[in-house]
């Protein structure tokens, strides 16, 4: 796992996603290994000030420091010179590489972070933990889905990730309630439609 590999006494992560990707548990996992006797504190890097960042970084709760993206210049140059003890943990979901090869990407925000980095895979990627995600995302006292909406679900390419899923586990949990099963004819037009457009097996 990744997290394992993960340096405890590094103070930089940076934990990158593709749109649609929910980082809040793994923000928490990485908290727990690097800082667990910490308290946490969110800030949106569109939203960074120079002075809230030096402050934060003065202290010892960890930062999640979401969007890094879109951190200003300013604020990025106190990141680089910071030397205080708070851990940083930064999200993302653009492409690294390739925003950093254009200059797209602030090299000055994301260099702290590059020695340790953890890619969250697609859902597409991780079929496996397809069912046991929406299941808990369904939340309990629902009708269990058919077989053939678990194929549904899983032949899938999930282009909104996980907020996709909990858009959709919202979508079964209102139109589902009160059914004997959740069908496939519950879930979005717009699912069904992508996977009426994809190619068949001969």
């Amino acid at each position: 796992r990744a997290l394992d590999r993960l340096n405890p006494h590094r103070p930089r992560v940076l934990l990158e996603g593709t749109p649609g990707t929910i980082f809040d548990d793994l923000l928490v996992a990485v908290h727990r290994r690097t800082n667990p006797e910490g308290k946490t504190l969110v800030m949106d890097a569109a939203e960074a000030t120079t002075g809230r960042l030096s402050e934060a970084l003065s202290e010892t709760a960890t930062i999640f420091l979401t969007n890094l993206d879109a951190l200003s210049d300013p604020v990025a140059a106190v990141l680089s010179r910071a030397s205080g003890l708070a851990p940083v943990v930064a999200t993302t979901t653009q492409d690294v590489e390739a925003g950093l090869q254009s200059q797209v990407l602030n090299a000055a925000a994301f260099e702290p972070f590059l020695a340790d980095r953890v890619r969250v895979p697609r859902l597409a990627e991780r079929r496996e933990d397809l069912l046991g995600l929406l299941f808990s995302a369904l939340g309990p006292d629902l009708p269990p889905p058919t077989a053939d909406l678990v194929e549904t679900l899983l032949i899938y390419s999930w282009p909104g990730d996980m907020r996709e899923l909990v858009e959709l586990a919202t979508e079964l949990r209102v139109r589902g309630s009160g059914l004997d099963a959740l069908v496939t004819e519950l879930v979005s037009p717009r699912m069904r439609g992508q996977l009426e457009s994809a190619p068949h097996d001969p």
